[in-house]
């Protein structure tokens, strides 16, 4: 059982990693432990193959995104094709859209924005990965998606008329979906999830019930699935604005140097991720470590605050995961194909 309230931010990192929650390292104390008792709660459940309805449902509110840092589009494609659709289903006679892909570089927090807005409001999440889903057995494949699906629809109709949604989440999914030919195994996985999909967007359904998918390979994709996400979402890597409140957000736990100042950094940080820059923020804080360790007092001693100089040799040290060529083939491929 996991202590809750334990002060020591690396044991709750820890479990976190162990409980399956993407880049646990990003996330406060207080939201850890959230995370850790949902996840614990929800393996429990699962255990015991019961779904448990939450007696203090609230109705569901605009997101406030107050841990994700920029993708704007993606925010507001979220908002208008699941927060207002369940708070007045009513005003879409024609339906909305329940399909959504999003698509960009890789460290831009496509998981991490999906996770977010599913607990900001109270959303039930289910995260699958491509390898869960396939199988070397004709068939079972086919059923695993089968089976996704006939849970989420099995839970809504428990939920009743709570209007809580659903939120199946597919990370890399050109793995599944690849234009580059298909196998003996996979062409009736393949065929199901075109026969969900269908069903997740026909707009006679009155069912909360949505696919977020996500990929870093969007020309990847076969067509014939490209164009069941009614959305496509680009998230592109952060402007300077965000880059800056990236930083605040990396730096809040760290010491910094009383005249430390971001502009230079942020200047530097441009063409790099977001993981980049989380990346760079640890490597600079492991400078001011590493100092500590070699000098005497590395045994009962603290770091020095972190300078312009350490960041500077972090950015040196690390280059952009993202080049510039990746990044016209996605702003190419986003012009072609993005539906927002």
């Amino acid at each position: 059982m996991t202590n809750y309230g334990t002060d020591n931010i690396d044991d709750l990192q820890w479990e976190a990693y162990q409980l399956g929650v993407p880049d646990p390292y990003i996330y406060s104390k207080e939201a850890l432990r959230d995370l850790i008792r949902m996840k614990e709660e929800e393996n429990s459940n699962a255990q015991r193959g019961i779904w448990i309805k939450n007696p203090n449902q609230r109705r569901i509110e605009i997101p406030k995104f107050s841990h994700v840092v920029g993708a704007h589009e993606a925010k507001k494609a979220i908002v208008n094709s699941i927060v207002r659709p369940v708070q007045r289903p009513e005003l879409y006679p024609l339906g909305w859209e329940r399909c959504i892909l999003l698509f960009g570089p890789p460290g831009t927090g496509k998981t991490h924005l999906v996770a977010e807005t599913a607990k900001e409001i109270n959303a039930y999440f289910v995260e699958e990965d491509a390898a869960s889903i396939q199988s070397k057995w004709i068939g079972e494949a086919a059923q695993n998606v089968a089976k996704l699906f006939n849970d989420a629809r099995q839970r809504l109709k428990q939920l009743g008329t709570s209007r809580k949604p659903i939120i199946i989440f597919i990370d890399e999914v050109d793995s599944l979906f690849s234009k580059h030919g298909e196998c003996d195994y996979d062409v009736e996985m393949r065929n199901q999830f075109k026969k969900e999909m269908d069903g997740v967007k026909d707009k006679n359904s009155n069912l909360y019930l949505y696919l977020i998918a996500s990929t870093n390979n969007p020309w990847d994709l076969d067509k014939a699935f490209l164009r069941r996400f009614q959305k496509r979402v680009y998230i592109n890597l952060p402007n300077k604005e965000e880059r800056i409140q990236l930083l605040q957000l990396y730096t809040k736990k760290l010491k910094l140097d009383p005249s430390f100042d971001y502009v230079p950094v942020v200047e530097a940080c441009e063409g790099y991720s977001g993981s980049d820059i989380r990346d760079i923020c640890r490597d600079a804080h492991q400078i001011t470590l590493d100092r500590l360790y070699k000098s005497k007092n590395s045994v009962e001693g603290f770091p020095e605050p972190i300078s312009g100089g350490d960041f500077k040799l972090a950015l040196k040290r690390r280059n952009r995961t993202v080049t510039d060529k990746q990044l016209a083939e996605f702003g190419d491929w986003a012009f072609r194909n993005q539906a927002d």
